[in-house]
């Protein structure tokens, strides 16, 4: 179990990991992660045993805090989250932070870039810390 986790779920016998995750609104990948003696295939699920269901956020290098749960591969130096919701594309979230799709892609490497690893409910970087803000152009 994670260091960080600062809330708990005793398990019942017919559990699932899906369930678990599911009745506590995080993404199945945060469970798994935040909880790796389960295993992927969910085999290591005992009842009477605790989970973790939540984690604390952490703060950065640049003291910007950084919401939970992340998309796995995201940049240290994020300073700006967002939290996607079911049915976004990578291209509308770049678009609406005004920041290039490729950037997008390098700060969220667990994304992919054909977006196939966007994962509804985690937070992703629409921004770090040191990159020149967007500037308007005219045409």
């Amino acid at each position: 179990m994670v260091s960080n986790c600062d809330a708990f779920y005793k398990v019942t016998a017919g559990d699932t990991c899906v369930d678990i995750a599911n009745s506590h609104s995080i993404p199945v990948s945060s469970f798994y992660s935040w909880n790796p003696a389960v295993k992927a295939d969910c085999t290591g699920l005992q009842a009477s045993e605790y989970v973790c269901v939540d984690v604390k956020s952490s703060a950065t290098s640049t003291g910007i805090t950084t919401p939970a749960p992340i998309q796995t591969g995201m940049v240290s130096n994020c300073d700006n989250f967002y939290k996607v919701v079911t049915n976004d594309q990578c291209g509308q979230i770049a678009s609406e932070y005004s920041i290039p799709l490729s950037s997008f892609y390098s700060w969220n490497l667990a994304v992919r870039t054909d977006c196939s690893g966007l994962q509804a409910s985690e937070y992703v970087c629409v921004g770090v810390a040191g990159a020149a803000a967007p500037t308007a152009t005219s045409a």
